[in-house]
């Protein structure tokens, strides 16, 4: 197979891997919340003397916000493989930013996408000081032909029986915690690049740990 024949073999994975992952929302998860606002507009539309419609349209706004972030989320995860991917060394130390409690360590110019890369440990570190906290420590280590990133807070941490459940998207963990998508499109960035991302559950908070090789996986 030529370089070129293995490039679009791997845009082609990458598309369907995200259809996959983007199906499942458009056929299962959007039930809820369309659900929720059916229901709600019934209620407004044969409202009574005993019926609260501001509270009714508060849920009904509510539920209309949720399908629209899980559009805008199932949009977002397409848009990242619309686009060809490149392979750089990528200074990865904007994406890590500069906030009180962070520390990162070992190489900063890693190898992969320009674009990706950055958005996946911008998404980790969002959610280690989203859901963990400081210190946050963020390490990149890079030997035999492979990088090691790994992302460790010290906050609440997760039962060890939901790690998987972390990188389905459009999970949200408590109220208030933003559209659940940072970790399934961290995932799947990291899987686009070959490799893995994992956490672990400590008894002092969370690890996240992503691997993938140095080469490109069409090379």
């Amino acid at each position: 197979m030529s370089a070129a024949d293995r490039r679009t073999a791997h845009a082609l994975a990458r598309y369907r891997a995200a259809v996959a992952v983007v199906g499942p929302v458009l056929g299962h998860d959007l039930q809820s919340p369309l659900q929720a606002a059916t229901g709600c507009g019934d209620l407004l539309a044969t409202a009574g003397p005993g019926v609260d419609g501001r509270r009714l349209a508060a849920h009904l706004e509510q539920a209309c916000d949720r399908m629209s972030d899980m559009l805008a989320g199932a949009r977002l995860l397409l848009a990242d493989v619309e686009r060809p991917m490149g392979w750089s060394r990528v200074d990865l130390r904007a994406a890590v930013g500069d906030r009180p409690g962070l520390t990162a360590t070992g190489s900063h110019a890693l190898p992969g996408d320009p674009a990706l890369l950055p958005a996946m440990v911008a998404a980790l570190v969002d959610n280690a000081f989203r859901h963990g906290a400081p210190p946050v420590t963020v390490t990149a280590v890079e030997e035999g032909g492979a990088v090691t990133l790994t992302v460790v807070d010290h906050g609440p941490g997760f039962r060890a029986e939901h790690a998987a459940g972390l990188f389905r998207p459009f999970l949200r963990q408590g109220a208030g915690a933003g559209v659940g998508l940072g970790l399934a499109r961290a995932q799947r960035i990291v899987e686009d690049h070959g490799g893995t991302l994992t956490a672990e559950a400590r008894p002092d908070g969370a690890t996240f740990t992503a691997r993938w090789p140095t080469r490109a996986p069409w090379d």
